[in-house]
């Protein structure tokens, strides 16, 4: 039996697998990225990789498949790298909300984000947040997020 290393236990592998990556979604695409930015590199040095390498694959196809440009940077990647930040104040007003009203904020600020980020497109929107296009589109009418 082969026996290999989940990909956060070989850290050193990732950045040759982006390139392999990056250059099987350029031809699959047509396009034409040339590598990530330090940025990038960073994100997925320090990222646990639950998905291991098909995670890593679906970030590098996901990027390529919806952004144009030579770099991968951060605001390219799926949605569980970026370094989100909660806007509000759901943990830092000393007061604690009910857990339903904090998950709703939190889920109405990804999807505006990822709305935001695609122009307004569902499809692309539903991808960059890897759900289905059909449960975004619920979700943004059950938020009543109206555009």
């Amino acid at each position: 039996t082969l026996v290999i290393p989940d990909l956060c236990k070989r850290i050193e592998d990732i950045p040759l697998l982006v390139e392999h990556f990056i250059n099987k979604y350029n031809k699959k695409c047509n396009k034409f990225f040339n590598g990530i930015s330090k940025d990038v590199l960073d994100i997925f040095l320090d990222y646990s990789w639950p998905g291991n390498v098909r995670e890593l694959e679906h970030a590098i196809e996901s990027a390529i498949s919806l952004y144009d440009g030579e770099i991968i940077r951060e605001e390219h990647l799926p949605f569980q790298f970026k370094n989100y930040q909660l806007n509000g104040n759901l943990l830092d007003t000393g007061s604690i909300q009910p857990l339903n009203d904090a998950i709703e904020k939190v889920e109405k600020e990804i999807i505006i984000s990822a709305l935001e980020q695609t122009d307004y497109n569902i499809t692309k929107a539903a991808k960059l947040i890897n759900v289905p296009r059909q449960t975004l589109q619920y979700r943004i009418k059950k938020l009543e997020l109206l555009f």
